[in-house]
């Protein structure tokens, strides 16, 4: 839910989005190459609850909306309702979100992470939080980074999965037992993965194969393995075996398959399963999302999933009390529903309330509540939001 990387999540080049994602026959350094052709500004997109970050063709990284535990990573805890620069970095090629917390990685395979740091979610040994970016400790070759309620995890460029932070519900993987770890260890059994996502208390990696692995807390089945049972190492999810990109939500997960389609599983108590009905109201193994064959990049948030399609249109379902799904409206739906007025994007993020998507040729637009500013717009804090896109004002 929390992420979108510009360079893996377009068509089949999709290779991550949303902190998820996939990759096909082609090369890692194609996929980024040709996406990064369509990309002139955001190259990656990240969206939670409060806030949002992008990082920018030039390599600087941006971020706007809540920021009072330092999540902005400016200097500051003032929330901001047009995007602030975030400090130090350069060279950034993936950003995320979490909870309270944002993490970064630059071309040189370094990751940072910056704002809240209880469970030692930021992963430089401490426990202590920071306005400005720091460096996760011991860790080289990372090249896709995801961050959830209290802990992170990073994709290193050989294939093999690291986590840190809270693991109360094993969602780093590591085999242990429930125990914390302020900084990065190894996800048991991952060697061959292409992209990652994490959300809430579980983490999902997609594999080269098309395959797609979950581990953490299984309530109501979001690890998609036909239980309920929490996992401390990855579990395959059943019947996924084409997917070119994997995103996570509160209580549910989505995997965009090799042609254009969308299989969702966990919780459906809001329609987030796409499947035209609340009922059941969960699904332990994955099920179609009606009406999606063009998909080329895709999103989970907190109850709702977003695809952006093959002509540039957009598509939400699931919760809508903030009009996160961008048409207009405050009513849930179980089926996708058009997002107004968006033409020309290339990829989506959905947070818990509201929803960005970065466009071709430059730009970010989001919509949804803009409580703390997570719009990006300029607009006033506790403002009535947006039920259509606006623009993120990004230099």
């Amino acid at each position: 839910m929390n992420k979108v990387l510009g360079s893996m999540s377009l068509l089949c080049t999709t290779v991550a989005l949303v902190a998820c994602g996939g990759e096909q026959d082609a090369e890692p350094s194609e996929q980024i190459a040709s996406s990064q052709e369509l990309l002139s500004v955001a190259t990656s997109l990240a969206a939670y609850s409060a806030h949002a970050c992008a990082a920018l063709a030039d390599g600087t990284a941006y971020c706007w909306g809540h920021n009072s535990n330092g999540e902005l990573g400016d200097g500051t805890t003032t929330n901001r309702s047009s995007p602030v620069q975030v400090s130090g970095l350069s060279g950034v090629v993936d950003v995320a979100t979490g909870y309270a917390h944002s993490c970064a990685v630059d071309t040189g395979g370094s990751a940072y992470c910056w704002g809240l740091n209880g469970y030692g979610r930021l992963g430089d040994g401490t426990r202590t939080a920071r306005q400005v970016p720091t460096a996760v400790s011991s860790l080289s070759g990372a090249v896709d980074v995801a961050a959830a309620y209290d802990h992170s995890c990073a994709l290193l460029s050989g294939g093999s999965v690291k986590c840190w932070g809270g693991d109360g519900h094993e969602q780093l993987g590591d085999a242990a037992s429930a125990t914390d770890r302020l900084t990065p260890v190894t996800v048991a059994g991952i060697t061959d993965a292409v992209a990652i996502d994490a959300e809430g208390y579980f983490t999902c990696a997609l594999h080269s194969t098309g395959a797609v692995s979950c581990w953490g807390d299984n309530y109501l089945g979001k690890l998609g393995d036909g239980t309920q049972t929490t996992r401390n190492t990855p579990v395959s999810v059943t019947g996924i075996s084409t997917a070119v990109a994997v995103v996570t939500g509160g209580h549910h997960a989505c995997a965009l398959l090799s042609d254009g389609t969308v299989k969702c599983w966990g919780s459906n108590g809001s329609g987030q399963l796409g499947i035209g009905s609340m009922s059941p109201v969960y699904s332990t193994t994955p099920v179609t999302v009606t009406g999606i064959s063009d998909a080329v990049a895709i999103d989970a948030g907190g109850s709702d999933t977003c695809v952006v399609h093959a002509g540039g249109g957009a598509s939400c379902w699931g919760l809508n009390g903030n009009r996160q799904l961008g048409d207009n409206t405050t009513t849930n739906r179980s089926s996708p529903v058009s997002v107004g007025s968006l033409s020309n994007a290339v990829l989506i993020s959905a947070g818990n309330i509201s929803t960005c998507a970065a466009i071709s040729g430059g730009g970010v637009k989001c919509w949804g509540s803009d409580v703390t500013g997570q719009l990006g717009d300029g607009g006033s804090f506790y403002g009535p939001g947006s039920g259509t896109p606006v623009d993120a004002l990004l230099p």
